[in-house]
Order: C-alpha cells, then structure tokens, then sequence
C-alpha cells in the first residue's frame, strides 16, 4: 500500500486497531499486521508519508470520515503530483509528474495495464436518476457547449 494513500492507510490503520472489524471481514492478521505503508513518493510538505501526516494534521479517526479523507487525498496526490519525487525503481528521483506518463506506457506496453475510467462520486440524470455505467464509450451531452 503506497503511504500516500489516505483511504488505503486509513483501512490499514481501522484493520490493524479492530479486532471485530478483521473478523466481520474475514481478515487474517498476517494479512495485515506485519505490513506498514510503503513509501514511494516524497515531497517537501509530507516528506515520504503524506497519508500519515495527512491523518495527523485533519484529526482523522476513522475510515468513515468521508469529508476528511477526501481532503486529505486532494491535498495529498496533488502535492506528490506537483511537487513529488519517486522513491522507488527505475524512475528513482524523477518528478512525479515526469515519472507517471513513462509508468503508465510502460504498464499498458507489457500488458500489465488497462486504461479505464473510475467515478470518484455518484453521477444524476437529469430526472435525478442514479447513474450506472453499463458502456464505457457512453457519454453526456454538455448543451450550451460548442463541441
């Protein structure tokens, strides 16, 4: 899990803490207490941990703090994108920015990568339907638009 993740170090955290939330789950505890956060980005602001100190500064409690954790993945990915350096194989000390087209080509030429497409909140028709992706080349028209 890279550490600077909010949602997935969060998780971890609510695993490693909650005995009854692994069993709800069926989690094993080799599945996750000997495992930490990996490093893999470092910038400035957040240094190598971004979730971590993310969770620190917000007061962050749990995984259900849904408001808390979103701000914290804005503030987190945007300054790793911006202002990061990676950590770790073959793009060591390259920026973030440089670094992540050359990944993603790299995994899509080896056929180890997919280009999808993932929803970050629900999407409403206009009659106030709840949306749900049944093809992926659908798309909504923007009227007032020229294109």
């Amino acid at each position: 899990m890279p550490s600077h993740s909010s949602y997935d170090y969060m998780a971890l955290l609510d695993l490693k803490s909650k005995p009854a939330l692994r069993a709800k789950f069926r989690v094993k505890d080799e599945w996750v207490l000997p495992f930490e956060a990996m490093p893999i980005i470092n910038n400035l602001e957040f240094s190598d941990k971004a979730a971590e100190k993310a969770y620190i500064d917000l007061k962050i409690k749990s995984q259900n703090e849904k408001v808390k954790l979103a701000e914290a993945k804005r503030l987190t990915y945007l300054k790793g994108f911006t202002e990061g350096t990676m950590l770790v194989g073959e793009y060591i000390r390259m920026k973030v920015q440089e670094a992540k087209p050359l990944i993603r080509t790299n995994l899509l030429e080896l056929g180890h990568g997919v280009i999808y497409s993932e929803l970050e909140k629900k999407v409403m028709s206009r009659s106030g339907d709840e949306c749900v992706a049944v093809l992926t080349d659908q798309w909504y028209i923007t009227y007032g638009e020229i294109e």
